[in-house]
C-alpha cells in the first residue's frame, strides 16, 4: 500500500487503518504493551461510571498503531499501556470519541 504524508492511496490515515482492521477482523498490527501508562475514565451522559466498554488509543506517525483493547473496570478506568508518545486517538467499543496528550489521563464523557 503506497501512502504519501500519512495516508494511505485511499486517504485513510495509518492509524485509522490498523484501528479498522483491529476492530473488524479480530487482529492486526498493535503496541503491545510498552513502557508508558495512560488511563481513561470513561462517563455515561448522566455521570455514571461505563463499565465493561473496549478503549484503545491510536496513534499517527511511522511509529503509530493502535493499542491492546483492554476493558472498562466497574469505575469506568481503563488503563492502557503503549509504546508511543504524543497525540492519542481514543477509541471506545470502535469509536474515536476525542483525543489527548500520552501519556497522560483523560476522561471521555459519552453523548
Amino acid at each position: 500500500m503506497s501512502t504519501f504524508c500519512g495516508l494511505n492511496r485511499r486517504g485513510v490515515s495509518h492509524a485509522a487503518a490498523a484501528f479498522l482492521l483491529v476492530f473488524a477482523v479480530g487482529s492486526a498490527p498493535a503496541v503491545a504493551g510498552g513502557d508508558k501508562l495512560s488511563e481513561v475514565r470513561v462517563y455515561h451522559r448522566d455521570g455514571s461510571a461505563a463499565s465493561g466498554l473496549r478503549v484503545a488509543l491510536g496513534f499517527d506517525g511511522l511509529f503509530g498503531g493502535v493499542t491492546v483493547a483492554v476493558y472498562t473496570d466497574r469505575n469506568g478506568v481503563a488503563l492502557i499501556e503503549h509504546a508511543s508518545s504524543g497525540k492519542a486517538h481514543v477509541y471506545v467499543d470502535g469509536s474515536d470519541v476525542q483525543t489527548f496528550d500520552a501519556p497522560g489521563r483523560t476522561v471521555v464523557r459519552l453523548k
